[in-house]
């Protein structure tokens, strides 16, 4: 033994001296002896490594760490033979676990900082050259490594400076100033991804996309170039699944990264994977624990969920009151308290314009209101200067831009405006709901409206619904106080809807179901409906639109889970984003009856198909959100559409696609049965309304309190 050892000893220092040749010739010596000797397998490695046989090396290092596993030297060798190969990122995951098992081991993180340069990482590559500098300060090749990258990093994070600035001034060309530093420093992923950041800013998506992904490849534990890709593809490709793929790596490497985390919960949501979605909300809740719209989309996200019971919505909505419910202190208000004087009405979304179907239910409401009774004004982030916002002044001359002001700022505007009250509209799932600004009291009576679950913000006062979104007795959790319409909907008829078709049975000799939807609504009891209802009906077809639902992954989701209850895939029917509304309604021309979803039920959509003369058969369920349909189907008077169960929903659904007579009348009659039905007369509806907010104001000139006994 102390012949072997003494023979190890002087091969070491044959190498330390530069004499490979005699120190491979005791290697082998050795080697030959005792095979399994890790301590000749390294350096016979590392000689090998030294004479340019990385694969060899390679092997050597590998047998090495079989037999001592945990030796720091040996991992970061086998690392370096790695990068000798080309292999970045494996060398750099090499010389982590060789820093790790020996944090004051200088080689490791040497060679951590070349890997890590090498994968376009500069950042961290500076930290691990400077972990070794003050673990060997001895280490000159370090310092050297380090003092250079840091100027390099420097000169480079100049010029990315300055054509950030150039971006961010609207410059005519602003991607060219990053491919200049692309062209200069091919392997630096920052650049990389900030060039494809401005190819997007540019509108020039294909290609920011190449620049993300190779930034991807060059930087692998970066996570923004991740982030900006899975960005990209939600919100211009509607690729939700591959960006969940891309947000879920972003969270691996980032996991206390609150964008990453809210990212990868809204792409698995808008995929329809609702429980994989939640926990990642609920995580972004916990990591941004005063962040309400962080909180808002976990609650919003819930309805959806079948597994969400009124009990577990309350919990959360009551952990939301105590975070973010409180309204703020404000100094009383001045408004005139004359009970019977014109009131000022304000109506409060971001989404108050001329291309937003907010209008279906909004004109006939801003149109109809009695200008003797109120004066209505309406805020919305939202340019009505703009020639396209022009048609705007039929709805009230009084409008109010919030673009550029804080929740803070546009209550103080409003509130300067007098407004006696102020009405919230869409509220929470809604884009820009500017529900924030209520926490500022700016009025002396505030109401939800369109909303499609409590605030639960106690500035809001009331809630306007109606007896069938919220019937007696009902158990859903809120914090306003309800105050029923005899309809809490109205609906404009669509003035560009393209004539109705015979029922489409009549040409293909099967019925043609059809959901015209986001991809979230579609739950999986849903998805047993439909599995039911085509089983029942030979040869029926089941036509699907709607967000998320063109990506090739859902299709294919959607053949197998239906295959996987009898239904061939030749029966399901897809169809894509079909700009401009008349071709979106033209399509309804394929289908006989309209499947309402289940737990979060049809909207504005059910009029839609009801208008194109398209039956709707809907389950109204336990709260607001799973009722909208029915209370649309009451106030059109066709309550023999709205079921209560899941076997009632498929036996009435089979029952109608079968009586091809009705489905012929219901096409012909259609438009007049709703433009004579309570869904369509704006005058009388508007009066209720108004009924509704006097009550709530002379409450107010009287000195009560808003949330007593429910008026019906």
């Amino acid at each position: 033994m102390a012949t072997l050892q003494e023979a190890l000893r002087l091969a070491f220092e044959h190498h330390r001296n530069g004499r490979a040749g005699e120190a491979g010739i005791l290697c082998d010596r050795i080697l030959q002896a005792v095979p399994r000797n890790a301590a000749a397998l390294r350096l016979r490695g590392a000689l090998l490594a030294g004479s340019g046989q990385p694969e060899e090396a390679l092997a050597h290092f590998a047998k090495a760490l079989r037999i001592e596993p945990a030796d720091a030297a040996g991992r970061c060798g086998h690392a370096a033979a790695l990068d000798g190969l080309g292999r970045a990122g494996e060398a750099e995951r090499g010389y982590r676990r060789a820093a790790a098992l020996d944090p004051a081991h200088a080689p490791a993180w040497f060679g951590l900082g070349g890997a890590l340069r090498r994968c376009g990482d500069p950042d961290r590559a500076l930290a691990a050259f400077a972990r070794a500098v003050a673990s060997d300060p001895a280490l000159t090749a370090a310092r050297a490594a380090h003092d250079a990258l840091r100027a390099d990093i420097q000169l480079i994070d100049a010029r990315l400076a300055e054509a950030h600035d150039r971006l961010s001034g609207g410059g005519k060309d602003a991607p060219a100033g990053f491919r200049a530093i692309v062209r200069d420093a091919p392997g630096h992923a920052k650049a990389r991804f900030s060039l494809g950041f401005a190819l997007a800013a540019a509108g020039r998506f294909s290609e920011a996309d190449r620049a993300y992904r190779v930034a991807i490849a060059l930087g692998p534990q970066t996570p923004l170039p991740y982030l900006l890709l899975a960005d990209q593809l939600q919100q211009r490709a509607q690729l939700f699944s591959p960006a969940a793929a891309l947000f879920g790596r972003a969270a691996v490497l980032a996991p206390d990264d609150a964008t990453a985390q809210a990212g990868l919960g809204d792409a698995l949501f808008n995929a329809g994977r609702l429980a994989d979605a939640l926990p990642a909300m609920r995580r972004v809740v916990a990591l941004t624990p005063g962040d309400a719209e962080a909180h808002d989309t976990l609650l919003f996200s819930m309805l959806a969920l079948p597994a969400t019971s009124n009990g577990s919505l309350a919990a959360e909505v009551e952990r939301f009151r105590q975070r973010h419910g409180h309204a703020l202190p404000v100094a009383p208000h001045a408004n005139d308290r004359d009970p019977e004087r014109i009131l000022r009405v304000g109506y409060v979304s971001g989404a108050i314009r001329e291309d937003h179907n907010i209008l279906y239910f909004l004109e006939p409401l801003l149109t109809g209101h009695d200008r003797r009774r109120v004066e209505v004004h309406v805020y919305a982030d939202t340019d009505y200067a703009d020639p396209a916002q022009a048609r705007m002044g039929r709805l009230t001359e009084h409008r109010h831009s919030l673009l550029g002001l804080d929740d803070a700022q546009a209550a103080r505007r409003i509130r300067d405006d007098g407004v006696d009250i102020l009405v919230s509209l869409l509220g929470r799932g809604s884009m820009l709901p500017r529900t924030g600004v209520f926490r500022h009291r700016p009025a002396p009576v505030q109401v939800a409206f369109h909303h499609v679950m409590t605030s639960a913000d106690e500035a809001m006062d009331y809630w306007l619904t109606d007896p069938v979104a919220h019937p007696p007795g009902s158990t859903e959790p809120f914090v306003e106080r309800l105050v029923r319409l005899p309809r809490y909907c109205q609906y404009r008829p669509p003035a560009d809807a393209p004539e109705t078709v015979a029922p489409p049975l009549r040409r293909n000799g099967v019925p043609t179901f059809g959901c015209f939807t986001s991809r979230w609504k579609i739950s999986d009891p849903t998805i047993d409906a439909w599995g039911r209802i085509l089983n029942a009906v030979p040869g029926s077809r089941l036509l699907l639109k709607g967000q998320g639902l063109a990506e090739p992954s859902i299709q294919a989701f959607y053949r197998r889970r239906l295959a996987e209850v009898g239904v061939t895939p030749e029966r399901l029917l897809f169809r894509p984003f079909t700009p401009g509304r008349d071709n979106h309604l033209a399509v309804y021309n394929e289908v006989d009856v309209a499947l309402d979803t289940h737990p979060y039920a049809y909207g504005n959509t059910a009029f839609e198909a009801l208008w194109m003369g398209v039956p709707v058969v809907t389950l109204a369920g336990d709260r607001f959100a799973s009722r909208m349909a029915a209370s649309i189907l009451d106030a059109a008077g066709l309550e023999g559409w709205i079921t209560g169960t899941p076997d009632a929903f498929v036996a009435r659904t089979v029952a109608l696609a079968r009586d091809g007579a009705a489905l012929d009348s219901w096409r012909r009659t259609a438009r007049a049965h709703l433009s004579a039905s309570r869904i369509c007369q704006a005058p009388a509806y508007a009066r209720h309304v108004e009924r509704a907010y006097r009550w709530m104001w002379r409450r107010w000139c009287r000195g009560l309190p808003a949330k007593e006994t429910v008026p019906q």
